[in-house]
């Protein structure tokens, strides 16, 4: 998928799965990197993501969720604009 922000992995199974950070505000997303948080509130940040219930994803088998972490980390750390739109500076 296309959109920043938005990434959709596949999980055994074959099941997909859609991370979309729109879902997550910037107030939630800075409080999984504060160090008085438990991981808990990271859990229910990212299962907000992945508009799945906090039981849901710590259901998910252990490599699926490897899978799933890498993907919400990998969208909010893409960059913000298209390098390939129109808008992109095309000078060095």
């Amino acid at each position: 998928m296309t959109n920043l922000g938005v990434l959709v992995v596949q999980l055994s199974g074959g099941r997909s799965l859609t991370i979309d950070l729109h879902r997550v505000t910037m107030r939630e997303y800075r409080t999984i990197f504060s160090d008085d948080k438990q991981q808990v509130d990271a859990d229910v940040i990212i299962a907000k993501a992945c508009d799945l219930s906090l039981d849901d994803y710590l259901d998910l088998p252990q490599p699926d969720g490897r899978i799933v972490l890498d993907a919400f980390f990998s969208a909010a750390t893409q960059q913000l604009k298209d390098p390939n739109s129109a808008s992109a500076s095309t000078s060095a």
